[in-house]
């Protein structure tokens, strides 16, 4: 998602604390209250960020060891663009869950949005060597080695990413933004293509073809990208427009 990884329930052992010697469950209101707390803030995360916020706060204040609480907030600070406090809420759910693949792969996405490439790289590549078939951590992982130049290491993570994950648009789409900044316009093509195939709604697919297709010279094929992008609500680089316009001889 969008957010990151999420988790719409937490566990359901009860903790020992909360039961008697002879193992039947004690009623514990706070730990039952940021259990409904954690709730609300579920509910709350997509539409009420704030809300989501002040509802995880509280929870956390009844349970200060509720792992996914920390890791939904984590992910709700991060799409609210304070990745700051979203890696510091990654961090402590790893000191609580050491082991917890989506904890890094999200501090990762936070890292990769401060420009940290490198520690987004050692984020993710944890996530993989924890579980070395979860697509999205390749996938994640290409995607911050692209942005740091290392192109062909980005192609291999992509190429791995897609033998765990055949359908994945958006690793479709990342691979092929990569092959379009090593100068490989066909299959830069062939992959937007195959991305936009899997789902007709990624702008960022539009956009990199239609890149791709100018640097071919098939500017009505990168025009019509273009308008695709922005009636699906994607932004086109003021330099990709200036360079379009002028290679082609006309405006949109």
């Amino acid at each position: 998602t969008m957010l990151g990884t999420t988790v719409a329930v937490y566990y359901k052992i009860i903790p020992e604390g909360l039961k008697a010697n002879d193992g039947t469950v004690l009623f514990n209101t706070a730990w039952f209250k940021a259990e409904s707390l954690f709730k609300s803030g579920n509910e709350k995360m997509f539409k009420d960020k704030d809300g989501a916020i002040a509802d995880y706060n509280r929870a956390i204040e009844l349970n200060p060891k509720l792992v996914f609480a920390y890791n939904n907030r984590g992910c709700v600070k991060k799409a609210k663009g304070d990745y700051d406090g979203a890696i510091a809420d990654f961090g402590r759910v790893l000191e609580l869950a050491p082991k917890y693949v989506g904890a890094y792969t999200n501090r990762g996405g936070a890292k990769l949005m401060k420009g940290d490439y490198d520690g987004a790289i050692a984020d993710y590549t944890r996530a993989i060597e924890l579980d070395p078939k979860d697509a999205s951590a390749y996938y994640c992982r290409g995607g911050a080695k692209g942005e740091k130049g290392d192109l062909d290491g980005a192609i291999a993570d992509f190429d791995r990413s897609l033998e765990l994950d055949p359908k994945d648009a958006f690793a479709y789409n990342g691979r092929g933004k990569t092959y379009m900044l090593k100068g490989d316009y066909e299959r830069a093509i062939q992959d937007c293509s195959r991305s936009i195939e899997l789902n007709d709604k990624n702008s960022f697919a539009y956009y990199n073809r239609g890149w791709a297709y100018c640097k071919k010279r098939d500017y009505d094929r990168a025009w019509a990208d273009v308008k695709k992008c922005r009636e699906l609500g994607g932004k086109v680089d003021t330099k990709f427009l200036a360079e379009l316009t002028k290679a082609s001889g006309r405006t949109e």
